[in-house]
């Protein structure tokens, strides 16, 4: 029987899917509980009293006792109320829609948010920051669910922005005035989240004194302005409660129009987190509207970002809370724990309406959220009759729903709990009346806990039933490689999945094909990297016996026939073939393409991940090249044939402050200690520093300057004439390196410590190269090839790159891109970029 859900305009309701029982022929072999009991029902005017708390915080109790049932049933809608509960408790319960696994909470450090403001909160806000911290804060604007929903949103775009946000306190709206305001601190446990986030949070007042008289002004970005249109064809600010409750005169500016997504109000959270970064903030600022209280007129703040309205943001589409790969949800929300005190409250209102004395465990139940109030507003004429659903409908649901528990988990659920806004007593009445039939930190990351043992012969007989994987191929240079299984992981993040990465695989630059293959931690430190950014990586080798000559069918997606302009068909890789991969590419829906330079946004792909978005956009596979097989896209490893062109606001946002894939993963791909030993040996032969670990290898400036390939670029502009930058350019570019470092840090680098490292083959252009005093690794004279193989050259540059206290890269080149990045995060170094090209001098 299918189950009833509600559908966002208004009952009734139609089915939408089928119950989550297996099918079985022989109902028999099923031991039903057959019993009857009482519906329970709550109600505030019946519950006990502690200490007379604001209504608030009982709705905040009543709302924790519907996340710590067995199960919620409940309506679905726009409103934000119904999609947060599910499994905020960390139950790991069913519902009539999710199972929610629950959440793992390794030891975290506790961010004492003491050490994130001056001291005790100052009558005004700007008193109390800290002038080395930048932070982010919005507003409550809506009911209680949505503006935790917001808040939620505030907090991940503080995660993604690296600033601390400053939570307000939650106004009341469906309650009175009366109520008062409540901190956020009150309700959820705010040490615990920062813990697990790794991100300190802060509230305002912890910033401001709560009876503060003194008026601050604030310039912020209106959201709600850019992305809703009134009805009347004007654009405003969202009107909000905090200006009044933390005494703030705020000065709009319309956030850009790019935000928009366009549809439901809605705003791009990457769009919003770019405005986050002073450059990308100074390029799209526009004229401020004057603040209410002084008509002040000031631009958004560059140390508190600020936002009148984030509940409508996503990342991928609106109302993403309900889809199952919401980030907002997967990796804040549902870590919103409630704090003892609360919790406390609500298991003395549980224990009362299910009758358990003190002392005793308290029984599995499920939950029933109907709200009723104000969604009568989508009832035509405010009639409810035939509008609401019926309590037959969520009784028919409960009892779906306690078979399944006691199918699938052998869960006998004889108490259900109604919570709803409904204040007809005749209604509760009827709810009481009805009957029911009641019909499981090195561990973690060790690769071997994620798959079924040693590497198999076929892929399959290896990856965990309960765990899902993705993988992608590559198939350009090394560095355009490293970035993008870079996004291949932030990919995995997002998704939750864990990534299963290929070896690299030799192209022009080292030599073609008959190169060996180099595992990734062959190069990069794989146990540290997880530890990092909290999630396993797997590498093929450790999946699939190397050794195999099994040829394996699998279905991918191929985002490269989609993307590619002319299109090109699945991208071409020799990865498939050395893994023994038989493999029908689908190309990704059409709406996919971001339309720009061949590339597409993580938010969408990642739902191609999770089943409900696969299942409603598979097309028609194109038959693999080895046995012609047609497969769609598999659900247990997604696939995907090539992610280098994948951003998440902006192409090539690798070289942007703000690129995720870079902030979240690649700044944590560290050298093996090999492969930096490696290198620090070559090193010191380059600066002829002796060996020994007590001879310390001075601070030196690494130059890259990329031809080879890029000669192409050139067309009939001879490039070592005209077209690539010369080395006097270069030069210059280190003496205004030298100069920065000795004006900051009082370091000297002479030119004998500059090491150029470069692919070009021309001695005299070495020649001129060490007429400025530079130095190199002479590979062909250390014979490196011939000892180490024909990578190494190319790892050890790399090192060598990413080690200096300054650098001076190629623009264009990722290679230069990447070194630059890792010289300014990893060491608070100094870099400079040359143009080239047929225009260049």
């Amino acid at each position: 029987m299918p189950v009833t859900s509600r559908t966002r305009d208004g009952w009734p309701a139609t089915p939408s899917r089928e119950p989550l029982l297996p099918t079985h022929e022989d109902k028999d072999e099923f031991i039903m509980l057959r019993g009857h009991f009482k519906l329970r029902h709550s109600l505030t005017r019946s519950l006990l009293r502690y200490g007379s708390p604001p209504s608030v915080l009982v709705t905040c109790a009543l709302l924790l006792c519907v996340a710590s049932s067995v199960l919620l049933i409940s309506t679905i809608s726009k409103s934000g109320s119904s999609p947060l509960p599910l499994d905020v408790n960390g139950t790991g319960t069913a519902t009539t829609e999710v199972v929610c696994p629950k959440p793992q909470y390794p030891d975290a450090k506790v961010l004492d948010p003491k050490a994130y403001v001056l001291g005790s909160p100052t009558a005004r806000f700007r008193d109390n920051l800290r002038n080395d911290t930048k932070y982010i804060t919005s507003w409550d604007a809506a009911g209680w669910t949505n503006d935790v929903m917001a808040l939620g949103n505030m907090i991940y775009l503080g995660s993604i922005t690296d600033r601390i946000p400053i939570i307000p306190p939650f106004t009341p709206s469906h309650l009175s005035k009366s109520a008062g305001a409540i901190n956020t601190g009150d309700i959820f446990d705010l040490p615990r989240l920062s813990a697990h986030l790794q991100l300190p949070l802060v509230e305002w007042h912890q910033v401001k004194q709560s009876d503060s008289e003194e008026m601050d002004q604030l310039g912020c970005w209106s959201v709600w302005e850019a992305a809703h249109q009134e009805a009347d064809g004007t654009r405003r600010p969202r009107p909000h409660r905090g200006e009044e409750v933390l005494k703030l005169d705020i000065s709009y500016t319309r956030a850009p129009d790019f935000v928009a997504m366009g549809r439901d109000d809605h705003a791009h959270m990457w769009g919003l987190a770019a405005l986050g970064f002073s450059e990308y903030r100074s390029q799209h600022l526009s004229a401020p509207h004057p603040s209410s209280q002084s008509g002040s007129v000031l631009y958004p703040d560059e140390q508190v970002l600020c936002f009148d309205l984030l509940y409508y943001v996503s990342v991928f589409q609106p109302f993403e809370y309900e889809h199952e790969h919401s980030p907002v949800w997967r990796d804040v929300v549902r870590h919103m724990r409630w704090t003892e005190r609360l919790e406390g409250i609500a298991q003395g209102y549980i224990r009362r309406i299910l009758g358990v004395p003190e002392g005793s465990d308290i029984p599995p139940f499920i939950a029933i959220h109907f709200r009723r109030g104000d969604f009568k507003v989508h009832c035509p004429e405010w009639k409810t009759d035939g509008c609401f659903a019926t309590l037959a409908m969520f009784a028919q649901a409960v009892s779906e729903v306690q078979e399944e528990l006691w199918v699938r988990k052998g869960i006998r659920v004889t108490e259900v709990i109604m919570h709803s806004d409904e204040q007809d007593p005749s209604w509760w009445d009827e709810v009481a009346a009805l009957e029911w039939e009641a019909d499981k930190d090195n561990e973690r990351f060790d690769p071997a806990s994620y798959l079924l043992g040693p590497p198999t012969q076929s892929f399959r007989d290896n990856l965990r039933n309960d765990t899902k994987y993705i993988t992608s191929f590559h198939s350009a240079g090394w560095t355009n490689d490293v970035m993008t299984m870079a996004n291949l992981i932030y990919l995995a993040k997002i998704s939750d999945r864990i990534p299963i990465i290929p070896n690299f695989t030799p192209e022009y630059h080292v030599g073609g094909p008959d190169v060996e293959r180099i595992p990734f931690s062959e190069v990069f430190d794989v146990p540290r990297l997880s530890k990092a950014i909290d999630l396993p990586i797997l590498e093929w080798h450790q999946v699939k016996d190397t050794e195999s000559e099994e040829i394996e069918e699998l279905g991918c997606w191929s985002v490269w026939a989609s993307v590619s302009r002319p299109p090109e068909g699945p991208r071409g890789s020799r990865v498939p073939s050395d893994l023994g991969l038989d493999i029908s590419y689908t190309p990704v829906p059409d709406w996919v393409p971001s339309g720009h330079n061949s590339h597409t946004t993580f938010w969408k792909l990642a739902p191609l991940t999770f089943p409900a978005t696969r299942a409603k956009n598979l097309g028609k596979p194109i038959p693999s090249p080895e046995k012609g097989v047609v497969v769609h896209p598999d659900e247990q490893l997604a696939c995907f044939d090539y992610l280098y062109y994948v951003a998440a606001h902006e192409d090539f946002e690798y070289e942007l402050e703000f690129s995720p894939a870079w902030r979240h993963v690649l700044y944590h791909f560290r050298w093996t200690p090999t492969i930096q030993n490696l290198a620090i040996y070559y090193l010191r032969r380059a600066l002829k520093v002796a060996p020994g670990a007590d001879i310390v290898i001075p601070p030196y400036i690494a130059i890259h300057a990329r031809h080879g390939d890029f000669g192409i670029s050139c067309k009939e502009t001879p490039a070592s004439i005209k077209c690539f930058a010369p080395v006097s350019s270069f030069a210059q570019a280190v003496a205004e390196v030298q100069r920065e470092i000795l004006e900051r840090d009082g370091i000297v680098i002479p030119n004998e410590h500059v090491v150029m490292t470069s692919d070009e083959k021309d001695p005299e252009w070495w020649d001129l190269v060490a007429s400025y005093g530079f130095t190199w690794v002479d590979y062909k004279k250390e014979n490196v090839v011939e000892i180490l193989g024909r990578w190494y050259p190319t790892f050890i540059d790399a090192v060598i790159q990413s080690g200096g206290r300054g650098f001076v890269g190629c623009e264009q080149s990722t290679m230069s891109l990447i070194a630059g990045r890792r010289v300014r995060e990893w060491h608070g170094g100094i870099t400079k970029f040359i143009p080239w090209g047929p225009a260049s001098p």
